[in-house]
């Protein structure tokens, strides 16, 4: 049965699911992947969860998989300009007529489940990955750990990313509590890998492995001698060992040997955009501006972002930053305010409709701040004021930014 005809249809019937509408449990997941006999893939599976770093883990070790000749697919979130980000192989995107002809097949199976936006994701990406028969998927969790819908298939490995304060709302509004439903991914003889965590999170995955037999491992390995991450920032290098240890276990399960080689240069060409991301050479009303661009929306992202700009010898004349009204401005307006003694823009993002008012997250930020109507107007205002200029916050900031230049979405990473 043909239920959507085009990619446009397709787009428009999931815009209605409700991208943040949430209806917590594995049961419509377990029963769509039992119908479509994928609950238990031909294909080795690792899972990606945590509050920071998930995105950029999964690039290492896509990179990884790539360079010793491991057919990798890779699902993650959000997207920028469109949805067939979200599932690609490598870093290569499906094509449009693809995506529809592999969601009529899940739709034929599962109409009547009920699947929401990501639970349907989720599932479209298994079925794309077992019709191009890729050795490996790296599955970047949506939401938490214990009812993301990736837990409904069998998983070979567990990587658990730095843990902080985020969406609070649904996870709980402390660490213990985040780090409890996160911890809910494990399963028994898993191997789980987690990168350092604050102490809260720390007790928390060490009690939940040991009462649930996971196989928790918490001695990243070093990073290949002379190796140099693409990825810029301190925090990168905690990513590119929590992915150099996942490949260490996923290599095995492919039968795979380990090259120093091509491991130095998967880690050193690996890309994702918007995380540190430099751009010079571009002109913002015939101001020459030296951009750096960063997905930083919570305090733990704040902090490593704080950390990691005079590493990069990065000192901005001015700010762009906005994000969604559900996150903790009381601690993120000091941060904000203490990476530039330059002025900061807030714009209006029309692109959300959980988007906090500028003017309320001017406040919390104090000092040189102002608002925009919109981005386009605050790189204008932040051009003005220096030729360094800092992108950061939320991912539907940056991704009007991938709107105004979709060249930079996918780039190799300038020296």
């Amino acid at each position: 049965m043909s239920h959507f005809t085009s990619f446009e249809q397709l787009q428009h019937w999931l815009d209605k699911r409700g991208l943040f509408h949430m209806d917590l449990g594995l049961e419509r997941t377990d029963k769509a992947l039992d119908r479509l006999g994928l609950r238990n893939p031909n294909f080795a599976v690792a899972h990606m969860v945590g509050t920071n770093g998930k995105g950029s883990t999964t690039t290492f070790l896509a990179s990884l998989c790539a360079e010793h000749g491991a057919k990798a697919g890779v699902y993650t979130s959000p997207h920028f300009i469109t949805i067939r980000e979200r599932i690609r192989i490598g870093r290569d995107m499906l094509p449009p007529t693809f995506w529809v002809e592999q969601a009529n097949l899940v739709m034929d199976t599962t109409e009547d489940l009920g699947l929401t936006y990501f639970e349907f994701l989720t599932v479209l990406a298994v079925q794309m990955f077992a019709t191009t028969g890729v050795d490996a998927a790296i599955m970047e969790a949506g939401l938490g750990g214990t009812y993301d819908a990736v837990c409904s298939m069998r998983r070979d490995l567990l990587c658990l990313t730095p843990i902080g304060l985020d969406h609070q709302a649904v996870l709980g509004n402390t660490i213990t509590e985040i780090a409890t439903d996160k911890a809910g991914a494990m399963r028994k003889d898993m191997p789980v890998f987690s990168a350092p965590q604050v102490d809260e999170a720390a007790a928390v995955i060490s009690q939940r492995a040991a009462t649930c037999g996971a196989r928790l491992h918490t001695d990243l390995p070093p990073l290949p001698a002379h190796s140099s991450p693409s990825l810029a920032g301190p925090h990168q290098q905690t990513n590119a060992r929590l992915a150099l240890a996942a490949w260490n276990e996923l290599s095995r399960r492919l039968h795979i040997a380990p090259d120093t080689t091509k491991e130095i240069r998967a880690l050193g060409t690996a890309f994702i955009p918007g995380r540190l991301q430099h751009i010079s050479g571009l002109h913002i009303s015939n101001n020459p501006v030296d951009l750096l661009i960063d997905g930083a929306h919570n305090p733990h992202a704040l902090y490593a972002l704080q950390k990691a700009l005079p590493a990069m010898n990065f000192h901005p004349d001015a700010i762009v930053f906005a994000c969604l009204k559900d996150k903790d401005m009381q601690t993120m307006g000091p941060l904000v305010r203490s990476l530039t003694h330059g002025p900061i823009i807030v714009p209006y993002m029309d692109a959300h409709e959980r988007t906090a008012d500028p003017e309320v997250t001017a406040r919390h930020i104090g000092g040189q701040v102002q608002t925009a109507p919109g981005l386009a107007r605050a790189l204008e205002k932040a051009a003005q004021s220096g030729g360094k200029v800092l992108v950061c916050g939320s991912l539907y900031l940056l991704s009007e930014f991938y709107r105004l230049w979709p060249d930079q979405l996918d780039t190799t990473p300038q020296e």
